[in-house]
């Protein structure tokens, strides 16, 4: 299951989110942009950012100038983001393919 970095940073207007645990690599259920990601600036309200996967990151932003807060599918519906694997079943029959991300926020100094 995709988690989250500490070394996650912002930088100018995007926030880049690193993830470790990524299986054969950050992707998302739908094969669309990343889903759910949310940003604040100081003053604490959150608003939609669009997203991109590059690599073993995210990189999202909203026009939020300096943002201080990230957060990922806090709302009602789950987001898309994950990774891919291969884990057999028990019984062999069906393998499990997708591990959803876990919802999280960050804090920007």
């Amino acid at each position: 299951m995709p988690q989250y970095s500490p070394n996650s940073f912002a930088s100018g207007s995007t926030v880049f989110t690193n993830f470790t645990h990524l299986g054969n690599g950050l992707t998302t259920s739908d094969g669309g942009a990343p889903s759910q990601f949310t940003i604040a600036g100081s003053n604490g309200r959150y608003s939609s950012a669009t997203a991109v996967i590059v690599g073993n990151t995210v990189q999202a932003s909203n026009g939020t100038a300096t943002p201080k807060h990230e957060q990922y599918s806090f709302c009602s519906s789950s987001g898309n983001l994950g990774c891919t694997v291969s884990i057999p079943s028990e019984d062999g029959n069906k393998a499990v393919a997708f591990l959803p991300a876990t919802l999280f926020q960050i804090d920007f100094p």
